[in-house]
């Protein structure tokens, strides 16, 4: 059955192999330096393009035989005649001191960019139709004048104004092209042949091609390339240096002064200036058609042709090798051979071998649409085998140094039926161990069966990186937990103070037997004698504690994370990190799943595809710091306005729908531009879009100060970009708005509160009428009472009792004369009472307690009884109404006269307190009485309750048999307003 099993897998890999290798291939010869190219479908108005420039603000520019284009690394704005082009065939384009941008034609017309408006002047463009020249070609300046020439013998010259103008002929014969040069703050315009004859050169050298700059002259002869300077030739590259010169036709130079050399058969060089000296690199060019090269500040090249467009070479490419999949494929591991050359493993279930940078095979090994299939690839270099482990096999197949991989699998390809195969260590003796999701395996290449032999039930099972350290313990990791196996028994790794928390990505053995354990989440910790005696972490110097393999080259160690590649030197105790590759560094990806070097190549597995550079690459590019984007601000506008943002914008409350739009020019990777901005300078964090444009509904109320930056894939962050703006409140927000509202609020609540109080002070006033009224009324009944019914009453009295000594009665016919006597006297002292009660002058605290006191003296004197009144040391000026010391007075007489009827008391105390409340308690020493039996049969001190609780207070009385009784009253002052008015 197995025997089987190879033979199905033999076969399907040799049709994959064919059907497969044309992409790779395909993806390999793409990766040509040319990092993009641009046509007619990328929005160029032609793809004849005579000459590419960079404006002083960073935009490239191209002249087309349909136009010129303006490009900002995303889009093309061009323009033609009828944006105010004088000519479609734009051979040259330059900018002068002023800011203008001059775009130089075919037919020798001028016009300029200015402010965004292309200008020009009928007189100017009837100086150009005078003029004998075929073409301009050229321009410079001085301080007063611009110039302008071509072919022929004759000079445009314009001064800054615009206003004078002139042409000037010169010593050149006509057919000649002339240049100006600016030499010691004079221009003079220098003339040469197109081709010059071979008379006027060294004998046997042969003048084919000759390109113009406004310094020096360069030629391209059979010589080598020369170089003239105030006419003086200094050959600077040689033919017997570089014999590919030979098939040469063409040279031209660019701004920075490389050379680059074409021929009809599109094949070019590029001779790269060296630290700005007469020194040159030589690198081979895309097979294009050229008509011109820019350099721009990035060191970006830019080479135009005559029939394809615009292609961009980065200076990053050229150090950089990136092979990239369909797909997005990604490349997941990496390993060395017994015979130098590196196995690549793709997520698409690819392996390459690669010999320095060129790959040399490749071969498919599984389904293609499985992204996570080969995990690990390992090498057995006892025996010269490679295992490859992925998702659904684990295949092991012998390695020779001349054979091809198909080869290599129909010799001896051992496809096992074991998925989930996550790690691969070859240890001693051909035995290997693999950590599975369902556990940890051995398998012995010699065992002609191949057993997979279960070495230990981890938790869990599911098993992911594995290694042997030197004293024989298998390590691994499980579930985020670190286990190792010694003697065929399973251990856990455990140490207090350490806690690894994710999981583990990489176990390594250093020579001194230190495991090395990196981790995605915690970094990498260092074990020695089952102890951690170092950790590495972002505190002491990675780019991310998320790391995902290592590679050990002696001392050096070099570890992939998902933030790019850190370089640190182990001591055997501690770490020292010495050097990063990123982004910054022109990686196409921070994301590194594996990393490997060899013979001073440094292979990286990315998101990106397969990463090849040099190691002294990194110190190269960092020396060229890339520079950081400019940045504009293109448009600030509302829904229905637009602003000037070079100046304080005022936003009212109906500029809605607030847009800001903004560009950063960047030519490599422009859609990885990155934006933050703060809508005030004052807030902590930056906001991040990879939006050009923003869009806000509305503006809060404020003042504000924007902050927007930008930065390149390659760069740090440009200076902020700053915009100041008030947004003003809706105007029944504004203050004003505000202030008139709190006043009339103000002015209303006056007129509502006077209203009320009119109101309260009517009713108060009719009260206070109607109190005087009934005080009136009270006043006259107490006089009338007192004058009429007193004198009446006490008639009565006297007449009685002259009665009784003038008739001189017995006793027995004496008694009714004396109840009259008792009767009036008796119905006087409760019309005194009452006159008391309704005389206005008494309504005082003050009167009712002195009245209070008088009347209790009286009652005990009258009837025999001993006691005493302890009056309060103060009372306070409270006015009390009429029934408050009618109420009060009638508890007390009424519990006096209880007193005096059933308690035999032979002495009664009475005390008056005042505080918040007037107490009054009356003490009595008689016989006491069963306090239930007057609750449930006694109305007197029921009707005392009512009486106080009528005022607002209460009665409480206490007794038993033979201890007479205690009775507390208790009626408010304060709050009590029903009864209790203010002070006098």
């Amino acid at each position: 059955m197995l025997g089987s099993f190879t033979q199905v897998y033999k076969t399907v890999i040799c049709v994959l192999l064919v059907s497969m290798a044309s992409t790779l291939l395909c993806a390999q010869n793409s990766l040509t330096g040319i990092v993009q190219s641009f046509s007619v479908k990328d929005g160029l108005p032609s793809s004849t393009v005579y000459c590419s420039f960079q404006d002083s603000d960073g935009y490239m520019w191209f002249g087309t035989n349909n136009g010129v284009s303006k490009f900002n690394g995303q889009k093309f704005r061009n323009y033609s005649i009828s944006d105010g082009l004088c000519d479609n065939n734009i051979l040259n384009i330059s900018q002068d001191s002023q800011g203008r941008i001059w775009f130089l034609s075919r037919s020798n017309c001028l016009c300029f960019l200015e402010n965004g408006e292309i200008s020009n002047s009928d007189s100017i463009l009837i100086l150009a139709s005078e003029t004998n020249i075929k073409g301009l070609l050229f321009f410079s300046e001085d301080d007063n004048d611009l110039y302008f020439s071509g072919e022929g013998n004759e000079v445009i010259q314009l001064g800054k104004d615009l206003k004078t103008k002139s042409i000037i002929v010169t010593s050149s014969p006509s057919g000649q092209l002339s240049c100006p040069v600016k030499s010691n703050g004079i221009i003079s315009h220098t003339s040469f042949l197109k081709q010059w004859p071979d008379s006027i050169h060294e004998e046997g050298q042969l003048i084919k091609y000759i390109f113009s700059k406004p310094s020096a002259h360069f030629t391209l002869s059979n010589f080598g390339i020369s170089k003239y300077l105030n006419g003086v030739p200094e050959v600077i590259i040689t033919i017997q240096d570089w014999p590919e010169l030979l098939g040469m036709e063409e040279i031209y130079v660019d701004n920075v002064g490389n050379i680059y050399c074409f021929s009809s058969k599109e094949i070019g060089l590029l001779f790269k200036k060296k630290d700005g000296k007469d020194e040159y690199l030589a690198y081979e060019l895309p097979s294009i058609s050229y008509s011109s090269v820019f350099v721009d500040s990035d060191n970006n090249q830019w080479l135009t042709s005559y029939d394809s467009g615009v292609h961009l070479i980065s200076e990053a490419q050229k150090e950089l090798t990136v092979y990239q999949y369909q797909d997005n494929e990604q490349t997941t591991c990496l390993t060395l051979t017994p015979f130098n050359e590196v196995l690549v493993g793709t997520s698409g279930n690819r392996i390459l071998k690669f010999r320095g940078r060129e790959m040399v095979d490749l071969i498919q090994i599984g389904a293609h649409n499985d992204v996570s299939a080969l995990r690990a690839i390992a090498i057995d270099s006892t025996n010269n085998f490679a295992w490859s482990a992925g998702k659904f096999t684990l295949m092991g197949f012998p390695l020779a140094e001349e054979m091809r991989l198909y080869q290599c699998f129909q010799s001896g390809l051992i496809p096992l039926p074991l998925k989930e195969v996550n790690d691969i260590f070859p240890a001693a003796d051909s035995l290997i161990y693999l950590s599975t999701m369902d556990g940890i395996y051995s398998l012995h290449l010699k065992d002609p069966v191949h057993t997979l032999n279960n070495l230990a039930e981890a938790p869990d099972k599911p098993s992911y990186n594995i290694t042997q350290s030197k004293d024989g313990k298998i390590w691994f990791e499980n579930n985020e937990i670190l286990y190792y196996i010694s003697n065929n028994e399973l251990y856990e790794f455990t140490q207090p103070d350490v806690n690894f928390k994710t999981k583990i990505t990489s176990l390594q053995v250093l020579e001194d037997n230190t495991l090395v354990v990196c981790t995605f989440g915690s970094g990498v910790y260092f074990i020695r004698n089952d102890k951690v005696i170092h950790h590495l972490s972002m505190k002491n110097g990675l780019l991310s504690d998320l790391c995902n393999e290592l590679f050990i080259d002696g001392s050096r160690h070099y570890l992939a994370t998902i933030d790019g590649v850190v370089i640190y030197d182990w001591n055997g105790n501690s770490s020292h990190v010495i050097s990063t590759y990123t982004h910054l560094d022109g990686l196409p990806s921070n994301v590194i799943n594996d990393v490997l070097v060899k013979d001073s190549l440094v292979y990286l597995a990315s998101r990106e595809g397969l990463i090849i550079f040099n190691s002294n690459y990194h110190s190269s590019y960092k020396a060229k710091v890339k520079a950081e984007p400019k940045l504009y601000v293109k448009q600030f506008k509302s829904k229905d306005r637009s602003f000037d943002f070079t100046n304080h914008i005022t936003l009212t409350y109906d500029d809605s729908f607030i847009n800001i739009d903004f560009e950063a020019l960047s030519y490599i990777r422009s859609d990885e531009i990155i934006y933050e901005y703060k809508l005030n300078e004052d807030d902590y964090e930056w906001i991040k879009t990879k939006n050009n444009s923003l869009e806000f509904p509305r503006f809060e109320a404020g003042d504000y100060k924007f902050m927007l930056r930008a930065r390149k894939h390659d760069s740090n962050w440009c200076e902020p970009v700053k915009l100041s703006f008030t947004s003003l409140p809706a105007w029944w927000a504004s203050w004003w708005f505000r202030t008139l509202i709190i006043l009339a609020l103000g002015v209303l609540s006056f007129l509502v509160m006077r209203f009320f109080a009119k109101r309260k002070y009517e009713r108060q006033l009719a009260e206070i009428q109607k109190e005087q009224a009934l005080l009136e009324e009270r006043n006259r009944i107490s006089a009338d009472m007192h004058d009429d019914l007193g004198s009446e009453l006490t008639k009565i009295v006297i007449l009685s009792r002259i009665a009784r000594t003038k008739l001189a009665l017995d006793r027995s016919k004496e008694q009714p004369i004396i109840d009259i006597d008792n009767a009036a006297t008796d119905i006087v002292k409760k019309m005194n009472e009452i006159i008391w009660a309704l005389n206005p002058a008494n309504d005082s605290l003050e009167s009712l307690v002195s009245y209070l006191q008088k009347y209790v003296n009286d009652y005990l004197e009258v009837r025999d009884l001993y006691g005493r009144v302890e009056m309060p040391k103060a009372v306070p000026e409270l006015k009390v109404k009429a029934a408050f010391r009618r109420n009060v007075f009638l508890i007390v007489k009424e519990c006096l006269h209880n007193i005096h009827k059933h308690s035999q008391a032979d002495r009664v105390d009475m005390s008056i307190r005042i505080s918040d409340d007037l107490d009054i308690s009356i003490i009595e020493n008689g016989i006491g009485f069963d306090m239930e039996k007057t609750k449930r049969f006694g109305n007197g001190l029921i009707n005392m309750k009512k009486r106080a609780n009528a005022l607002n207070g209460d009665v409480d009385q206490e007794s038993s048999l033979g201890n007479g009784s205690t009775l507390k009253m208790v009626i408010p002052l304060i709050k009590n307003h029903a009864f209790v008015l203010e002070d006098n």
